[in-house]
C-alpha cells in the first residue's frame, strides 16, 4: 500500500534517506529509490510517495509529487531547484525532437576525450559579449594567417594591356578568394 507524506529532512550519505511526516507526529525513515543514474534529493515540504516494503511499518521512498514544467505527452524535463523551490536550469527533452538547455547562469561541460558536433542545417552561436574561442584558436588562427602570408608572398602585381595597368594574377585572386571564403566560415 502506498502513502503519501511530507518531507521533513534529507540525509545524504551513501544512499539518501528522507525523514517524513505521513501524518501529525507520525515520522518514518525512508531509503530512496529512484530510476538508475538519477542523483536527485527532494526538497523540504516536498510531498513524497511511499511504499511499504513488508507487514511492519518499514517503507521506502519511491518518488516525488512534482510540478509541472509545461511538458507536452512524449517530452521530458529535467530541472534543478534551489532551497527555495524555485527552477534554475532545465533540460528540455522536446517532442519534436529538440533538445533545450536553460540555466540564468552560466553553463559549462567538461570531457576528457575528443568533442564532435555534426548536423545537417546551419550552426550559429550568439554571444552578447561578442568573444567565442574555436577550438585550439591560436594552431588555427596561426594556420590561416599562414595561408594569407604564402598568398601574399605570390602577390606582385603584373602589367598588362597597353597603356599599362597593374593587376594581380589570377592565380592569387583564387588564393586570396579561398582564403576569404575559409576566414568567413569561421569568423561569420
Amino acid at each position: 500500500m502506498g502513502r503519501i507524506a511530507r518531507l521533513i529532512k534529507t540525509k545524504i550519505e551513501k544512499f539518501i534517506v528522507q525523514t517524513v511526516e505521513m501524518y501529525f507526529g507520525a515520522n518514518v525513515t525512508a531509503e530512496t529509490f529512484a530510476p538508475s543514474g538519477d542523483d536527485s534529493p527532494p526538497l523540504p515540504d516536498d510531498r513524497i510517495v511511499l511504499v511499504q516494503t513488508d507487514g511492519t511499518n518499514n517503507f521506502v521512498a519511491v518518488g516525488v509529487l512534482s510540478v509541472s514544467q509545461g511538458a507536452k505527452p512524449g517530452e521530458k524535463i529535467l530541472y534543478s531547484r534551489d532551497e527555495n523551490g524555485k527552477v534554475k536550469a532545465a533540460i528540455k527533452l522536446l517532442n519534436d525532437g529538440k533538445i533545450e538547455m536553460v540555466s540564468p547562469a552560466d553553463f559549462s561541460f567538461s570531457v576528457e576525450g575528443d568533442i564532435k558536433v555534426s548536423g545537417k542545417g546551419d550552426a550559429s552561436i550568439m554571444l552578447e559579449s561578442g568573444k567565442m574561442e574555436v577550438g585550439n584558436s591560436t594552431a588555427t588562427l596561426g594556420a590561416m594567417v599562414s595561408d594569407l602570408l604564402d598568398a601574399l608572398s605570390d602577390s606582385a602585381p603584373v602589367t598588362y594591356g597597353s597603356p599599362g595597368s597593374h593587376s594581380f594574377l589570377p592565380s592569387f585572386t583564387a588564393k586570396i578568394s579561398a582564403i576569404k571564403a575559409k576566414w568567413g566560415q569561421v569568423f561569420e
